[in-house]
């Protein structure tokens, strides 16, 4: 079991496991590609903090490694798998490019997973805020964040400064990308069913 004393930062955390699944991939123990990468955060201890800014920890005890027998993983990527691979990859949310880049959003991120995954009856979000205050990137962010860790496996994007969607191009929209059948009454059932 692989395991952090106490918290470390996206940044340390993003190196180490980085080191260490390079090394697990190719071929070494799990206790090697461990200390390999301990001895990484060691070696490169600058990590990016709020503002832009960076500060150099000693951080690198941080990862602890509890092992009973030494563990070798064996990886054979079948040809289903590498296929599901690739139709993701190519299905995966790309969000606009940043100016500034995307930083100092952790704690957002983390309390809107938090009222999401909170009930199964509840994952509806309604962001409100002033313009320009970040709302279209955190949510940009979430979607690709979301797909890449598999929490969803479609992200539709309906952006209004693009085009004023309304309602019936959305659905279709999202019906003709799940290769859907949509009634041709579902328009006229949709006003009934509102107006009702």
């Amino acid at each position: 079991m692989l395991a952090m004393g106490y918290s470390v930062t996206v940044s340390a955390a993003t190196q180490f496991m980085e080191t260490l699944y390079e090394q697990v991939f190719g071929g070494e123990f799990l206790s090697q590609g461990a200390l390999r990468a301990r001895q990484s955060l060691a070696n490169h201890k600058k990590r990016r903090a709020y503002f832009g800014q960076h500060v150099e920890l000693e951080d690198w005890m941080l990862p602890v490694l509890y092992e009973g027998d030494p563990v070798r993983l064996q990886f054979e990527p079948r040809v289903s798998e590498a296929r599901t691979i690739a139709q993701r990859r190519a299905s995966r949310f790309e969000p606009h490019t940043l100016t500034y880049g995307f930083w100092g959003r952790d704690l957002d991120v983390l309390e809107v997973e938090r009222k999401i995954l909170a009930r199964d009856d509840a994952n509806i979000l309604l962001m409100e805020g002033m313009g320009g205050s970040g709302k279209t990137t955190l949510l940009q962010h979430l979607a690709w964040w979301w797909q890449t860790t598999g929490l969803v496996d479609l992200v539709f994007c309906f952006e209004y400064d693009v085009k004023p969607w309304s309602r019936q191009q959305i659905l279709y929209d999202i019906a003709a990308k799940l290769d859907c059948y949509i009634d041709p009454n579902e328009e006229r059932l949709q006003e009934q069913w509102s107006s009702g």
